[in-house]
C-alpha cells in the first residue's frame, strides 16, 4: 500500500544557496560563460584557452612576459576600490600588530613607487 506524504520540494526550495558576493563580479556584467570565485583561477582557465579574462596588472605581467597570456585590448582600468588598514581606536596595538602595520605600510609605498600602466576611463 502506498502512501502519500505530500509533495516534494524541489532540493533549491529546501536548501538555501551558499555563493560569492556578486559585488565583485558585478562591475561588468557579462551574459554568460564561468563564473569563477578567484582570479587566480580565471587566470588560468584564459590561459588554458578557455576564453578571456580581466585581471589586475600586477598579478597578470608575469604570465604576459612568459607567454602564457596576450593582452586583447590597450584598455587599462584604475582599480574600482580601495584597502584600508584599521583597528579599534580604543585599543593599543600590539608589538606584532604595530611590526605588521609597518611592513603593510611599506609594501604599500613600493607598489606606488612602481612604474605601471596609465590609466583610462570611458563615459557612459
Amino acid at each position: 500500500m502506498k502512501r502519500c506524504i505530500g509533495r516534494i520540494s524541489p532540493p533549491c526550495q529546501q536548501y538555501e544557496l551558499v555563493h560569492r558576493s556578486q559585488s565583485v563580479s558585478s562591475i561588468m556584467a557579462w551574459t554568460k560563460g564561468m563564473d569563477l570565485g578567484y582570479i587566480s583561477l580565471a587566470m588560468q582557465a584564459a590561459a588554458a584557452d578557455q576564453g578571456v579574462a580581466i585581471g589586475w596588472h600586477r598579478m597578470i605581467t608575469p604570465m604576459l612576459a612568459r607567454g602564457e597570456l596576450m593582452r586583447l585590448t590597450d584598455l587599462i582600468f584604475a582599480a574600482p576600490g580601495t584597502y584600508y588598514l584599521t583597528w579599534n581606536r580604543t585599543r593599543k596595538l600590539s608589538p606584532a600588530a604595530l611590526l605588521l602595520r609597518e611592513w603593510i605600510h611599506e609594501q604599500a609605498a613600493i607598489e606606488r613607487a612602481q612604474p605601471g600602466p596609465e590609466s583610462c576611463s570611458i563615459e557612459p
